[in-house]
């Protein structure tokens, strides 16, 4: 098999080199390819990434930049790749889905079906926080109509 990752001067190809927020965006996308996962972790972390880019990296063959992926709280993350993210097989992945506050509630029901075991309960209980607050409104002002 084939490996397209890029093989650079190391100096160059570091976790932090992929956080420099003066990188162009095709800086950004060959370190996207650099053969570290901690690397291309590191570029999943980025709010500036394109989609097209998180998307590959979100279907990277290293759990750690999947769940890079899964950690960014970037708003406008295509829904999709939550999803596809919510079906990984490494808990990893699925709990740094779990507990990123930018994921919709509609992907945190996706991770509460009840097969997924572990995952599953902290879902769940990560909906209730969410619901919590706007269920105690709701309460507050039933009362006031009464």
């Amino acid at each position: 098999m084939l490996d397209h990752r890029t093989e650079a001067v190391p100096a160059l190809m570091t976790p932090e080199r992929a956080l420099d927020p003066s990188l162009t965006e095709h800086e950004v996308a060959e370190l996207s390819h650099a053969a570290s996962d901690q690397v291309r972790a590191a570029v999943a972390e980025r709010h500036d990434v394109s989609v097209i880019t998180m998307l590959k990296l979100a279907r990277d063959s290293s759990p750690e930049v999947r769940a890079s992926v899964a950690r960014n709280s970037r708003p406008d993350m295509p829904e999709e790749i939550l999803v596809e993210l919510a079906d990984d097989k490494s808990r990893e992945v699925v709990y740094a889905l779990i507990y990123n506050p930018a994921v919709p509630t509609s992907v945190l029901a996706h991770l509460a079906r009840p097969f997924r075991q572990g995952p599953a309960g902290a879902a769940r209980a990560r909906l209730a926080q969410r619901t919590a607050p706007s269920s105690v409104t709701s309460r507050r002002r039933s009362s006031r109509r009464h």
